[in-house]
């Protein structure tokens, strides 16, 4: 679900998932353009969130990495390095 841009945002996705909710950020910065993904998750009746960046130049190892991590998880043994 594509939600409406601010600011220095490029592009947005919001992904529910059961009592989590993801939210994937593209924006623009003078050094170049990065990813924000943010995990937030309702605790009574406040939200609770968590935020990692990545930057351009570094999205394509931490999609190996992902990758890696998720084949784990899901039993199957693949290096991608």
């Amino acid at each position: 679900m594509v939600m409406e841009l601010k600011g220095n945002e490029l592009y947005n996705l919001k992904v529910p998932a059961g009592k989590y909710t993801y939210f994937f950020d593209v924006r623009k910065s003078e050094s170049g353009n990065y990813i924000v993904i943010t995990q937030t998750q309702r605790q009574g009746k406040r939200f609770v969130h968590d935020r990692i960046m990545v930057f351009d130049d570094q999205l394509d190892n931490f999609v190996k990495g992902l990758g890696e991590v998720k084949g784990f998880l899901r039993g199957k043994q693949i290096k991608y390095s």
